[in-house]
């Protein structure tokens, strides 16, 4: 855990007990408090634990725009008092930050930084990818009597959010042992594992000169 503590200011004289500093008395006894507690833990073992308290590590989804601002009462122990001023860095995310970011916490009093710690922050992308097919396609089977399908030739806009996705074509390729006409599906699947589908009704003729004849089965068309 990462960690530092800013030094107290020249103004800021200690007893055994107390910090007093030279401020009005409501700022001062909150200075004082404040002071004293950050000074008692960092000589302690538990200033780690500290940390771990107040910079909390959280999994937070991307938005439809594929955008997310960050606010800091996600990621801050919600006892924390009001009247620190947390500041974190980064505080937006877009598709680029999918996956795990370390986000610095740096709490502010009176202006001086008086504490800071880091939060995981896991960003996921919720938006599922959308798959567009045309709905009807005709083809030609090659001289084998077969024939492999493209994503281009099938896609008619799909999208994602975070543009990144990866394909499957069901089946990849037709035979004139298939039904005529055939049903394919494009599948669509993005980096969280959403996944999404979309219809082709394939009907095919065989290649009309092929150098070796080839005849298919008999099949009624639908």
């Amino acid at each position: 855990m990462k960690w530092f503590f800013i030094p107290m200011r020249k103004d800021v004289r200690t007893t055994d007990t107390i910090i007093y500093q030279t401020t009005p008395n409501h700022v001062h006894m909150k200075t004082c408090l404040y002071y004293y507690i950050l000074t008692f833990f960092i000589f302690s073992s538990s200033l780690h634990e500290l940390g771990a308290q107040i910079c909390r590590d959280t999994a937070l989804h991307l938005d439809e725009n594929g955008k997310l601002t960050l606010d800091p009462s996600l990621i801050l122990d919600p006892d924390v008092d009001p009247e620190f001023e947390p500041i974190i860095t980064p505080a937006n995310f877009t598709c680029d930050h999918v996956g795990e970011n370390i986000v610095d916490v740096y709490l502010l009093f009176n202006g001086d930084t008086i504490f800071s710690c880091f939060s995981r922050v896991t960003i996921l992308d919720n938006a599922p990818p959308d798959a567009a097919c045309i709905s009807n396609y005709h083809v030609i089977l090659n001289p084998e009597g077969e024939y492999t399908f493209t994503f281009d030739e099938l896609d008619n806009g799909t999208s994602n959010v975070c543009d990144h996705f990866f394909y499957h074509i069901e089946p990849p390729r037709i035979s004139c042992g298939y039904p005529n006409p055939a049903t394919v599906k494009l599948i669509v699947k993005d980096q969280s594992e959403q996944f999404d589908t979309c219809t082709i009704l394939v009907t095919w003729e065989e290649d009309p000169t092929p150098p070796i004849p080839i005849t298919c089965p008999a099949f009624d068309t639908i």
